[in-house]
């Protein structure tokens, strides 16, 4: 009985490893630039504020390699911590306390971009798993099939409303 207990905790900690290291190409020098480049170009501010349609959105980052080229890869990467988890490779408590307000904010920023992806690929499943993977996270809700888990909400309403109830809670 001892030997499958070392063996379940040696996979746990395998699970939480391999998260570890999944987060941690999220804030290689290449990501942290890109974000930032991104956030500077204010590309998000001009779909949120009704400045551009989701195909002028879309076009902008298309028309602009440096900024179309971290926009994939960033969903790449989501895509992958998506994969990561529905396939029980890495642990989900981990990825989402280290990356859930990144997936949340890259999923919410960019579904102009991926909407019309979509309609010009006619493959609605392009970037799916990402999409599954905000759904979830921005419920506070586990991702993976069986999981009692419950997340803090990624929701921004909800968040406020927990930081109202725990004032000493910070947001993260």
């Amino acid at each position: 009985m001892s030997d499958q207990k070392g063996t379940n905790q040696y996979i746990t900690y395998e699970k939480m490893r391999v998260a570890f290291e999944i987060a941690a190409r999220f804030d290689t020098v290449e990501v942290i630039e890109a974000r930032t480049y991104i956030q500077k170009q204010k590309l998000e501010y001009s779909f949120k504020y009704g400045e551009h349609s989701p195909k002028q959105f879309h076009d902008i980052i298309r028309k602009k390699p440096k900024i179309h080229s971290v926009v994939k890869q960033l969903l790449g990467m989501g895509e992958d911590v998506s994969l990561a988890i529905q396939f029980d490779y890495a642990n989900e408590k981990v990825l989402n306390r280290s990356l859930g307000n990144i997936i949340c904010w890259l999923y919410k920023q960019f579904v102009p971009y991926i909407k019309i992806e979509r309609e010009e690929a006619k493959n609605q499943s392009l970037y799916s798993e990402l999409e599954k993977l905000y759904k979830a996270w921005h419920k506070g809700d586990p991702l993976a099939k069986g999981s009692k888990e419950k997340f803090s909400s990624w929701s921004p309403a909800d968040r406020k409303k927990s930081s109202k109830k725990n004032p000493s809670k910070k947001e993260s």
